[in-house]
């Protein structure tokens, strides 16, 4: 990819971050914080995974939450045990485990909130070619806040927001959670609050 072409897609994403954060209101300011450990696997190009983190934390911001984001290899380094983990996973251990839990092809992500750790499958956020067309940091940040998302909140979808079973492909608009899905988003995390201070 070119740097042009490269730099089309950051200004893009940022631009439209920089428009659904302004519809936010007053909620945008953050009450609450995690820190959220990301385990990159797959190799993804830095800028991508950045502007994609920022998209992701944009999509709690506007519910009261911040992200703090910390590095796999910074967090071992300074033994530092986040309470959540994205993996975003190489193709081949990807493609074995949507094999094992006989996930549909178009699956890029999976919460397993037991352990506190979202799982996602980049090749397939690399092989989506939806018409028009979304680029990668959008999909991907979309990804990571939706499966960040399930590690929150009770299992299944919404049917509207960025909890949804689908992401909308036709748009680059910057979703959030719903009312009733940010104050759950909240409590569990007062509650965890509670629960580490004791």
């Amino acid at each position: 990819m070119g740097r042009s072409t490269l730099s089309a897609l950051v200004a893009a994403a940022s631009l439209v971050m920089a428009d659904g954060v302004s519809a936010a209101g007053p909620e945008s300011q953050p009450e609450l914080r995690i820190t959220v450990r990301v385990d990159d696997k797959a190799g993804v190009q830095g800028v991508y995974l950045k502007f994609a983190k920022k998209r992701a934390a944009e999509v709690f911001a506007m519910r009261g939450v911040e992200v703090n984001w910390i590095d796999g290899e910074d967090a071992n380094r300074l033994k530092i045990v986040a309470p959540y983990m994205i993996l975003i996973m190489a193709e081949a251990p990807a493609r074995l485990k949507a094999e094992m839990a006989k996930l549909r092809a178009d699956v890029m992500g999976q919460g397993a909130p037991a352990i506190g750790r979202a799982y996602i499958y980049y090749d397939r956020v690399l092989k989506l070619n939806p018409v028009p067309p979304r680029d990668i940091i959008t999909t991907l940040g979309d990804v990571m806040a939706h499966e960040l998302g399930h590690l929150m909140l009770p299992p299944g979808h919404s049917n509207l927001g960025i909890m949804r079973a689908d992401i909308n492909m036709t748009s680059r608009r910057l979703e959030t959670f719903t009312d009733v899905e940010a104050a759950h988003i909240r409590e569990h995390l007062r509650r965890q609050m509670v629960t580490e201070t004791k």
